[in-house]
């Protein structure tokens, strides 16, 4: 299980990803009843810091055309540093909304999110009041 998902007795402990800067936005446990939808979510952020990264590469490519520069080594730099980033962001999160309409986005490092979707599902169904 991933440690962005706990499974409680009645309820489910997420640590989820701040929407605006994709950080660790902190932690909140939620009741499964609470639970109104789960969903996959597309990182929207990812193919920017990939392409703005070899943007920068290739800017710089061609600056050194003209003579060096310090500026070609930090863009350099800067576009490897993007395309890393952007390489190691997750590709989807798992979206978990509630019903008094708050959205959560979770990091699952690794795992399958429609496996931890389906075990979601198994416990909401065992935990029914």
């Amino acid at each position: 299980m991933s440690s962005n998902v706990i499974f409680t007795d009645h309820k489910l402990r997420i640590e989820f990803t701040n929407q605006k800067n994709f950080f660790s936005g902190g932690s909140v446990s939620i009741l499964y009843t609470d639970i109104s939808s789960l969903s996959s979510i597309r990182n929207p952020a990812k193919i920017p810091y990939i392409l703005i990264g070899a943007g920068s590469i290739l800017f710089a490519l061609y600056l050194s055309n003209f003579g060096p520069n310090y500026a070609n080594n930090f863009l350099i730099g800067f576009g490897v540093l993007f395309i890393i980033l952007g390489l190691i962001m997750p590709s989807n999160y798992l979206g978990v909304e509630t019903r008094g309409g708050s959205q959560y986005w979770v990091n699952t490092k690794g795992r399958n999110i429609y496996e931890i979707i389906d075990e979601i599902e198994e416990k909401r169904k065992n935990n029914k009041i």
